[in-house]
C-alpha cells in the first residue's frame, strides 16, 4: 500500500490534492488544525485514510505529529506540504510575534518534518515531496503579507537543497496563480476577479484540478526534480 502524507489537508486545495491521491490507490495521512472535517472525505467515498490534528505553531505538537506517523507506517511515499498561515491585515507595522508563529507554521515545520521523515521516505520505490508555494514568491507580494510571501519564497530554496541532499528523494514546488475557491472568491466583487482573470493569458482563474493534476504529474514522472511549476495559466509571463 502506497502512502501520502498531506499537510493542510483539509484546507481547499489540501483536500482536492487528497482526493486525487485517493484516486490513485495512495492511503493517507491527513493533517490538519483545527476543526476536523472527516466527513469530508468520507462523503468523496474516500475510505482509506488517517486524521491527525497537529499545530505547526507548536514545537511539541510539530513532534507529536512525526511520531504519529511512525505508528501507522512503515513507508512515506509521498509527502504533499500544503498548510500554510497568512498574517491578518495589520497594516505596515512589522511584528515579530506574528512573524515567528507565520514562519515556524509556513517554514520551520515543512524542514523538520520533512527531516524526520526522510529515512520512511526512502525505503520507498518513488519517493516524492512537494511544496505548493505562492505567485507572491516572484512578484506579487507587499509589506502587507510580507510574512506569508517570504516564508513561501523560502520553500523553493529549501526544495532545491533537499532535491540534492536527499536523493533519491525528490524535491519540487507548485505555484499556484489565482485559485477558483470559495476563499479566494470570498469578498471579491466581479469586477476585481475579471482584473485577475486578464492578467493571464489563459484569462480564467487556476481550477483546484489543474493543481492535482500537477501533483499527479510530478509523481508520475520521475525526471522531474529541483524544480518550480507554476500553475497560473501565465499568469506572471
Amino acid at each position: 500500500m502506497k502512502t501520502a502524507v498531506v499537510t493542510g489537508a483539509y484546507s481547499e486545495i489540501g483536500l482536492q490534492i487528497c482526493k486525487g491521491l485517493a484516486s490513485q490507490g495512495y492511503k493517507l495521512i491527513c493533517q490538519y488544525s483545527s476543526i476536523e472535517k472527516n466527513y469530508i472525505l468520507q462523503n468523496e467515498g474516500i475510505t482509506d485514510f488517517i486524521s491527525a490534528k497537529a499545530d505547526f505553531s507548536d514545537d511539541k505538537s510539530v513532534k507529536q505529529f512525526i511520531d504519529f506517523i511512525y505508528k501507522k507506517t512503515d513507508t512515506v511515499d509521498i509527502l504533499v506540504h500544503c498548510a500554510a498561515k497568512h498574517e491578518k491585515n495589520t497594516g505596515y507595522k512589522i511584528e515579530q510575534l506574528i512573524f515567528d508563529v507565520i514562519a515556524h507554521v509556513n517554514l520551520f515545520s515543512p524542514i523538520f518534518i520533512t527531516q524526520n521523515l526522510i529515512d520512511l521516505m526512502k525505503k520507498s520505490g518513488n519517493p516524492c515531496i512537494i511544496f505548493v508555494s505562492s505567485t507572491y514568491y516572484k512578484q506579487l507580494g507587499s509589506l502587507k503579507n510580507i510574512y506569508y510571501a517570504s516564508t513561501k519564497t523560502a520553500l523553493h530554496t529549501v526544495s532545491r537543497i533537499f532535491a540534492r541532499e536527499y536523493s533519491p528523494v525528490r524535491s519540487n514546488v507548485i505555484v499556484p496563480g489565482f485559485v477558483d475557491t470559495p476563499t479566494y472568491n470570498l469578498g471579491r466583487n466581479t469586477s476585481q476577479i475579471d482584473l485577475d482573470k486578464k492578467a493571464s493569458l489563459n484569462k480564467i482563474l487556476v481550477s483546484p484540478q489543474a493543481i492535482v493534476e500537477t501533483v499527479l504529474f510530478i509523481i508520475k514522472n520521475k525526471s522531474i526534480n529541483g524544480t518550480t511549476i507554476d500553475v497560473d495559466g501565465g499568469l506572471l509571463i
